[in-house]
């Protein structure tokens, strides 16, 4: 998972509090930053994340997820910083990619 933020501990906050109650919370998560306040503090809040914290020259959602689709060498999602995921989320999404595998 890709996270462009700019300027939003806050939100990055609440979003990553969320994706840690998740009974299966995304693998990966790539947090860039294009802000002039880092959110680098944060990420340490969640240790129990697998989380990596990218800072990015550019304010620009779309090269922040470029940088972060870099950084995790594949893309599952990219939701923006203020988006929080309800608890059966990740698991509807694994099912679905499973559901259309069997059926391939």
């Amino acid at each position: 998972m890709v996270v462009a933020t700019r300027d939003r501990a806050r939100e990055v906050r609440r979003l990553l509090g969320s994706l840690a109650e998740q009974s299966r919370p995304p693998e990966r998560i790539i947090v860039v930053d294009g802000g002039v306040l880092p959110a680098a503090g944060v990420i340490a809040e969640f240790p129990s994340l697998s989380l990596l914290y990218v800072k990015s020259p550019v304010a620009s959602a779309a090269d922040q997820r470029n940088l972060g689709i870099d950084a995790l060498g594949h893309l599952v999602s990219s939701p923006a910083s203020g988006i929080f995921g309800v608890q059966p989320f990740f698991r509807y999404l694994r099912r679905s990619r499973d559901f259309r595998r069997r059926r391939s």
